[in-house]
């Protein structure tokens, strides 16, 4: 090996991504761990819930990503939900990269065949949904569409 090679190198993200991906503060994950920990056990103990939950867990990641970052009192101008119809670009941004991992995530679940019968055939939603949920809060605890001006 050469010596240029024996130092660290340092991990760059690709340039689209470059102002999409902030390291969480503990709090701001903490948030995550407890929405989309709740959602994963909501559908563990209502099994017949875990197909609802599973449909609607990525709006839920779509909201926590395209509020990141703004003021927490919502009495700036950066965020007005009555005034702003539809929302800034940010929020676009976080709904459609909220939707294209969850659809490649549920992709991924239905690939893995005979592993999500661990559990039972009637667990296999709930086994679906706690996956996409953990990919889910990972995604949206490292993922900030919102940029301050």
């Amino acid at each position: 090996m050469l010596p240029d090679e024996k130092r660290k190198r340092q991990w760059n993200l690709p340039k689209f991504a470059e102002n999409l991906i902030v390291k969480p503060d503990v709090a701001y994950r903490n948030r995550q761990i407890q929405v989309f920990g709740s959602l994963s056990l909501m559908a563990m103990v209502l099994p017949p819930l875990a197909e609802k939950i599973i449909m609607v867990n990525w709006l839920f990641a779509a909201g926590q990503i395209g509020r990141r970052g703004m003021s927490e009192s919502g009495s700036d101008e950066d965020y007005n939900p009555y005034m702003r119809r539809g929302g800034g670009p940010h929020q676009r941004t976080a709904v459609l990269l909220s939707l294209i991992v969850w659809i490649l995530l549920r992709i991924w679940t239905k690939s893995l065949g005979n592993i999500r019968l661990i559990f039972g055939p009637r667990y296999v939603t709930v086994v679906d949904t706690v996956l996409v949920n953990a990919v889910l809060g990972v995604f949206t605890a490292y993922t900030q569409t919102y940029k301050k001006k």
